[in-house]
């Protein structure tokens, strides 16, 4: 389920209004066996792979709305998030298309503003 705040903004904004979230991509269990792996070279290498694989079909679900306007800005390799921005319509449709994504068990959507940010 998507936090309220997120709810708020997407319903809060007009339609033209750019809006830009973090993307959390949950992978618990298939990051589980990367932090057992002692040699940093190679946990950093299998991290990139797996944030890769994992973030990949997400990053084809957003991209199929870029020509409503909504754009992964940065994938940030390495990590479980991304950063996505796009009008508020076309947030709008992406959630309400896949909202099983977006239900906060495969993916959170985080508002980019500092008072989600941990400070």
């Amino acid at each position: 389920m998507l936090n309220a705040r997120v709810r708020k903004i997407v319903s809060n904004s007009a339609p033209q209004d750019s809006i830009v979230f973090i993307v959390e991509v949950n992978a618990d269990q298939e990051l589980s066996h990367v932090w057992d792996i002692p040699d940093l070279s190679a946990r950093k290498a299998a991290l990139r792979e797996v944030s890769s694989r994992i973030k990949a079909p997400v990053i084809d679900t957003l991209n199929a709305y870029e020509p409503l306007g909504l754009k992964v800005v940065n994938t940030m390799n390495g990590s479980m998030q991304l950063i996505a921005k796009g009008p508020a319509a076309a947030w709008k449709q992406a959630i309400g298309e896949h909202s099983d994504l977006f239900d906060g068990r495969q993916v959170d959507l985080v508002p980019n503003e500092a008072s989600f940010a941990a400070i």
